[in-house]
């Protein structure tokens, strides 16, 4: 899934361009198709600023930067 059908569609946006924890957690999902532990939920929010306004580029960074730790921790 790609993240712009992701982010836009599936995943209502706060007041002030952010996602709530729990929506954010369905976004990272659809992207690495793994589950997200709490632990890497909160990093991630905290990083890419999910709150709100999301700063895409700090996200797009962020998945890049653990694109193979996610792959790698659920593939074994």
């Amino acid at each position: 899934m790609s993240i712009g059908l992701c982010w836009s569609t599936q995943a209502p946006h706060l007041h002030n361009g952010g996602l709530t924890p729990e929506h954010f957690r369905q976004v990272l999902q659809g992207i690495f198709a793994v589950e997200i532990s709490q632990h890497v939920l909160e990093d991630a929010y905290a990083e890419c600023g999910a709150a709100g306004p999301i700063d895409a580029r700090q996200f797009i960074t962020w998945c890049r930067d653990h694109f193979f730790a996610m792959e790698a921790r659920y593939s074994t």
